[in-house]
């Protein structure tokens, strides 16, 4: 997700990272390459969101295990959703 400058100016220019994962109903995780090549019934599909600060505490990474993304993110965190932190 690209910003521009309309979102502030520490935000121009910069980055969030979304990653879809599936949560399995076993408590693990999978990417969903892995999650395609042979689906399972019992997952949910959510997203990891990533500021600069990567994953960030209380995030997806670490409830679930969630893979952090090969691409990392650019917006700083004081002005990412709380989510994203």
């Amino acid at each position: 997700m690209l910003f521009t400058n309309h979102v502030g100016a520490g935000a121009s220019g910069k980055t969030l990272v979304l990653s879809p994962q599936m949560r399995m109903g076993s408590g693990t995780t999978q990417l969903l390459p892995a999650f395609f090549a042979a689906p399972n019934a019992d997952a949910t599909l959510d997203w990891l969101c990533s500021s600069a600060a990567g994953a960030g505490a209380g995030s997806r990474a670490q409830q679930y295990g969630f893979s952090a993304p090969a691409t990392p993110a650019t917006l700083p965190p004081e002005i990412a959703p709380m989510e994203c932190r």
